[in-house]
């Protein structure tokens, strides 16, 4: 499972009829339970969290889509699927900052994981939100009047976030993104945490 761009292992499954039930591995001192029921196409259920420094956490009803990978993902995007980042610490500002873009292959149509470490923690785009014009992949998020209309244009191993609202400052309505990870190589990277022995 991934939680944001992190693969997290998955250690025990309960499966019956068309329920199934997951908890994760450890990572980060955070493990993560899942209840729900199963299509073909995507698991519906009850997400939430133990441990961490923020402590147990309901996310409610969350829908898991299954991604697509090697073949089922040509043509999608024009090849554009990966990883890209500005993500780095700032020493002078004692933060991270920047902006990231996973774009994901599910079902056959795109979908986007979006994150600004100092605004945005981490957003999943599903596939019916975004809206692909010529070579540019459009979205928002957010309700008005705090809505973000954000798009993306590729170019050669990167692409480029517009954001036509951004002020501070005056740059950021522009940011390159150089793809620092291909689709297959983020989908196969070793999963994060340690299974407890029972």
């Amino acid at each position: 499972m991934f939680v944001g761009d992190r693969p997290v292992k998955i250690c025990s499954v309960v499966r019956s009829d068309s329920a199934l039930a997951f908890t994760t591995a450890e990572d980060g001192a955070k493990t993560y339970k899942f209840v729900g029921k199963y299509t073909q196409d995507e698991l519906v259920g009850d997400l939430s969290s133990a441990g961490g420094g923020s402590g147990p956490r309901q996310f409610g009803t969350t829908r898991l889509i299954p991604l697509d990978t090697g073949s089922l993902t040509a043509g999608v995007l024009g090849g554009h699927t990966g990883l890209y980042s500005t993500i780095h610490f700032d020493e002078r500002e004692g933060d991270a900052l920047g902006s990231e873009v996973v774009l994901l292959v599910a079902a056959g149509k795109p979908a986007l994981l979006f994150q600004q470490p100092e605004g945005v923690k981490s957003l999943l785009v599903s596939p019916n939100s975004l809206q692909a014009v010529g070579d540019t992949l459009k979205f928002s998020f957010g309700q008005p009047p705090d809505m973000r209309r954000l798009s993306i244009t590729f170019g050669q191993n990167s692409l480029v976030l517009h954001d036509p609202d951004a002020v501070d400052p005056p740059s950021a309505a522009h940011e390159i993104l150089p793809r620092t990870m291909s689709l297959e190589r983020l989908m196969y990277s070793p999963a994060n945490g340690l299974c407890a022995q029972n």
